[in-house]
């Protein structure tokens, strides 16, 4: 049996215990991270907005319907904002349920502020261009044409 020098035999324990506490230290951190415990589910939390922020939820027990889809685009056509009034015409054209193209048609009346936008009366054309199998779309967008095409507007650029 051949014998190793010292030499030797003590390079290759220094690396045996290197590889011993390399060991141990990865055993170590796989149990810690198995001990913490498991994160609360997002469906459990409720959300908090950073402070100073106020949440973007309307005050009060609002249901789900009234913080979106046709409570929204209705909050948004009242803006005093020409931008936010015309994402509420988008909104109202991307539902596209009954109740939400009669609010549009009800929107771009002439009296009301819509009604008097040429960009918002082009967009609510282009917004119920789909929906034109209804009666009530289907006259509305032919007054449109009618008020872009009368004899006084010839030659006049239209906003439509």
């Amino acid at each position: 049996m051949q014998r190793y020098p010292l030499k030797h035999a003590s390079g290759w324990a220094s690396r045996a215990a290197l590889a011993l506490a390399l060991g141990l230290g990865l055993a170590a951190a796989a149990q810690e991270s198995v001990a913490q415990p498991m994160p609360i589910s997002p469906r459990r939390r409720e959300i908090q907005p950073p402070r100073g922020v106020e949440s973007p939820r309307p005050r009060g027990g609002a249901t789900f319907k009234s913080s979106t889809g046709l409570a929204v685009a209705e909050r948004l056509l009242l803006s005093d904002d020409p931008e936010e009034r015309l994402r509420g015409l988008e909104r109202l054209g991307s539902i596209g349920t009954p109740e939400a193209i009669d609010a549009l048609l009800e929107a771009v009346e002439q009296g009301t502020a819509v009604g008097r936008d040429p960009r918002a009366r082009l967009l609510a054309v282009r917004m119920l261009a789909p929906h034109v199998k209804r009666d009530a779309v289907r006259q509305f967008i032919g007054r449109e044409l009618q008020d872009a095409s009368g004899a006084e507007g010839r030659g006049v650029s239209s906003p439509l």
